[in-house]
């Protein structure tokens, strides 16, 4: 049996610690964020790793009782587990602050499929990076429908 997730799961927000470290780009995201985005998961799995081996060496103390765990042990687990836990917890958020000063900055003229500035460009032109045929009308006001989505 396949798992159905609504929409006040972690899984629907675009910026869910869940869905960045995992991959999934959202429905509606434009590319162009999603990939910028990428750029930072291995500081995720990273946050992920620190707790894991906060919760491992918990483990240890919960399997064999009268283990002698010393004092530095017992902050070495601590402090992975929180270190971990909140550096999965605000990468995203992080992130998604410095692209919105990216998108800001630039009029919001990026390219939705790759992120690539596009200000100095015709109107309607190709992205130089990646290809992609644009109207800077339409570009900007899917950033700005994107915006006002991920703000609500």
């Amino acid at each position: 049996m396949r798992l159905q997730w609504t929409r006040t799961d972690a899984e629907d927000n675009p910026f869910s610690p869940v869905r960045f470290v995992l991959g999934r780009k959202p429905q509606g995201m434009p590319t162009g964020y999603w990939r910028f985005a990428q750029r930072a998961r291995w500081v995720s799995w990273l946050g992920l790793l620190l707790a894991g081996m906060g919760g491992l060496m918990g483990l240890r103390m919960v399997i064999q009782p009268g283990a002698n765990v010393g004092e530095l042990q017992t902050w070495v687990m601590i402090w992975c587990g929180l270190a971990g836990a909140l550096v999965c917890a605000v990468t995203p958020g992080l992130m998604k602050r410095r692209f919105l000063r990216k998108l800001h900055a630039s009029g919001y003229a990026l390219c939705l499929a790759c992120g690539y500035p596009l200000s100095g460009l015709p109107p309607e032109h190709r992205c130089p990076e990646c290809g992609e045929d644009f109207e800077l009308a339409n570009v900007q006001a899917e950033w700005k429908r994107w915006e006002e989505r991920v703000y609500v």
